[in-house]
């Protein structure tokens, strides 16, 4: 995510395996973390970015093969990066390719006419066997001033990828989202959908060719920080924050129109210490269509002193149930958990699901920084078996604690991202996540790395 223009006010305002596990109350007992290896590292010295810095990626798995977008090149000031890399495999995570999309900025091989992108996105058209990736590429001289284009990448084995496709006419745009319409059984197979802010409120447009070419926008009201799915009989589903806190929006017609905005829950945040990490909700559903809307959030804690990740479910994107707590640690801890990347076995459902989450932690939540510096960053992994009702002993999976100092900075916090996915491969659990070593002579080590079970 850029820095976005519902945030301005607050910007004029100013890799190895390891076995420990964090404290927590009763749960059930797991297998060994997933193991870590490094996927790719940023190349680009250009001016004004973070060299050695990646941040934000997107990960989704359809039968063995998984593609992760990231940014790569961080820049600080007004948002955007250098270009969106991708990590791909073909064995469920056991080896990797990356490399750049092509043709979107100045700074690609062979170079295209942005000059930063950012918020990179991925779905898969089984319909069309495509992988596409979405993105909102900035025109000079940044990504806060200048008008937008959305853009979209195709693939048909997620290693050799498209020049980029426009989506809509450039205007100012904020975190798009692309998903698509997987089942066979559902009259809209094969038809994905790119949502963004836009225009006062959500405008959508769709696709039936595999991402070559894309209707006119459709309007719905406004979300901020926009995720979407679709269930199996068709519907899209779009998460955001607005209004009282977390609300969704639904199209059944394939994209045509939406409803009103639903409310699924309040919101409370506790701010992250001298990070970007912003309250978004996130969406993933089971094989039956359940939807799990997730977020952090400091309800459950004394004084909201810090936050847990929670979720609410629904099978019509109307009703939604009460927010639950992933109980990760004790309601007096003091751990703040935040940026969240839950996922769901699209093979299981209901009682049976299987579900893994992905998530950036804080030890002590009331921790300080810059001066004194006593806030560690860590990554941590927990898994359900039984949709949720049980969660096994949580891991940290970074060696050793990052410092924030390691990680790009921007206008609003240091970065490893505003959002983060957890894939189903083949029976393993993917997540492509950034983890930071100290700096070796001034230059940032911030690269990405796959967590695999």
């Amino acid at each position: 995510m850029r820095n976005h223009r519902w945030l301005r006010p607050l910007l004029g305002i100013a890799g190895v395996l390891v076995m420990l596990s964090i404290p927590i109350t009763a749960q059930a007992a797991g297998g060994p973390p997933p193991k870590l290896q490094q996927v790719s590292s940023d190349p680009f010295m250009n001016p004004g970015s973070q060299p050695q810095s990646e941040t934000e990626a997107d990960t989704v798995a359809f039968g063995a093969t998984v593609v992760a977008a990231f940014q790569a090149g961080r820049f600080f000031a007004n948002g955007g990066s250098s270009a969106i890399g991708f990590a791909t495999s073909k064995s469920a995570g056991v080896s990797w390719t990356s490399g750049f999309l092509p043709g979107i900025t100045i700074y690609t091989a062979p170079p295209g006419p942005f000059t930063r992108v950012t918020d990179p996105s991925v779905a898969f058209d089984a319909k069309h066997a495509t992988w596409l990736v979405s993105a909102l590429a900035c025109t000079p001289p940044d990504c806060l001033t200048g008008p937008d284009s959305i853009v979209v990448s195709r693939s048909a084995d997620g290693l050799t990828w498209s020049s980029p496709v426009n989506t809509l006419p450039p205007a100012f745009y904020d975190h798009e989202w692309i998903a698509c319409d997987n089942a066979a059984t559902s009259a809209f197979f094969g038809r994905c959908y790119v949502s963004v802010v836009g225009g006062g409120g959500i405008l959508t447009v769709r696709t039936a060719d595999g991402g070559v070419t894309w209707s006119a926008p459709v309007a719905a009201s406004a979300l901020f920080g926009p995720q979407s799915t679709v269930q199996p009989n068709g519907t899209l589903v779009v998460v955001g924050n607005g209004g009282a806190g977390i609300g969704t929006v639904r199209s059944t017609d394939g994209g045509l129109t939406f409803g009103p905005v639903v409310s699924v829950s309040s919101d409370p945040f506790h701010h992250v210490t001298g990070m970007r990490a912003l309250p978004t909700a996130a969406v993933q559903l089971d094989a039956a269509g359940k939807l799990y809307v997730y977020w952090s959030d400091c309800r459950f804690r004394a004084g909201c002193s810090a936050n847990d990740i929670v979720y609410s479910t629904s099978m019509d994107a109307v009703t939604w149930s009460a927010v639950k707590r992933i109980p990760i640690d004790g309601l007096t801890s003091g751990v703040d958990h935040f940026i969240p990347g839950l996922g769901v076995d699209p093979a299981t459902s209901g009682a049976t699901a299987h579900l893994a989450l992905t998530y950036y932690y804080f030890p002590k939540a009331a921790c300080t920084f810059p001066t004194p510096d006593t806030c560690e960053l860590d990554l941590g992994f927990t898994s359900s078996s039984d949709g949720g009702l049980t969660w096994r002993h949580p891991h940290r999976l970074n060696k050793h604690p990052m410092d924030l100092a390691w990680l790009a900075n921007t206008q609003i916090g240091h970065m490893v991202g505003d959002y983060l996915a957890t894939a189903f491969a083949a029976g393993h659990t993917v997540s492509v996540c950034a983890l930071a070593s100290a700096p070796v002579g001034g230059v940032l080590r911030e690269a990405m790395f796959a967590a695999v079970s």
